[in-house]
């Protein structure tokens, strides 16, 4: 584990090196005597490397939490380069998932009790926006979802396709998105909905 009294000690080299915090982060020290930080990780088989900027900018403290979040998505099946990717593009708040999901919600209250409405808003801010949440929702696909959907099934929370399905096509009606990816959601977990056990007689 590093501390902020070792990287401050850690001096250029003839050639650049590394050192090593835990769960993948990692600060490079090249020749200039630059202090980059780094995450490492695995999707599909395939070793990524993220770049979380420059020490002492980004503190030690900042990456690590840069890392915790970037292994929250990863165990939602999500890479968080993909994720960077959309926000690099500077995603206007009104195009999110999140905005969607929310307009979604509010449109939705009348049909619903305080409790149903506050359970429903409390699932998706603790298993769905912290992994698409901050996406473009034009650049949601199924996948993204599937993998969200088994995750969080994994977790013993069983409803949330049904909410994906309606957030994508409240979305879809408002003109937002042109095709609804939750559709092909079928399949992606097994229903354990009427599985009662037998009467004895």
């Amino acid at each position: 584990m590093l501390t902020d009294s070792k990287i401050r000690a850690a001096k250029p080299l003839v050639k650049s090196y590394k050192l090593t915090d835990s769960q993948g982060l990692y600060l490079t020290i090249s020749t200039s005597g630059a202090k980059l930080w780094y995450f490492r990780y695995r999707l599909d088989g395939k070793e990524i490397r993220l770049a979380f900027g420059p020490y002492p900018q980004t503190t030690l403290a900042e990456a690590r939490e840069k890392r915790d979040a970037a292994r929250k998505l990863l165990a939602s099946g999500i890479g968080p380069s993909q994720l960077r990717k959309v926000h690099n593009t500077a995603v206007d708040e009104s195009r999110t998932f999140q905005y969607a999901a929310t307009a979604w919600h509010t449109s939705s209250l009348k049909l619903w009790s305080e409790a149903h409405a506050d359970k429903i808003l409390t699932c998706l801010k603790r298993y769905v926006f912290p992994a698409i949440g901050a996406m473009d929702i034009a650049q949601v696909e199924t996948r993204h979802l599937a993998q969200l959907v088994k995750a969080i099934d994994d977790k013993g929370v069983h409803d949330v396709a049904q909410h994906l399905t309606k957030i994508m096509r409240h979305a879809v009606q408002q003109g937002v998105i042109k095709y609804n990816p939750a559709y092909d959601l079928g399949g992606v977990v097994t229903p354990v909905v009427t599985q009662h056990p037998p009467v004895s007689g």
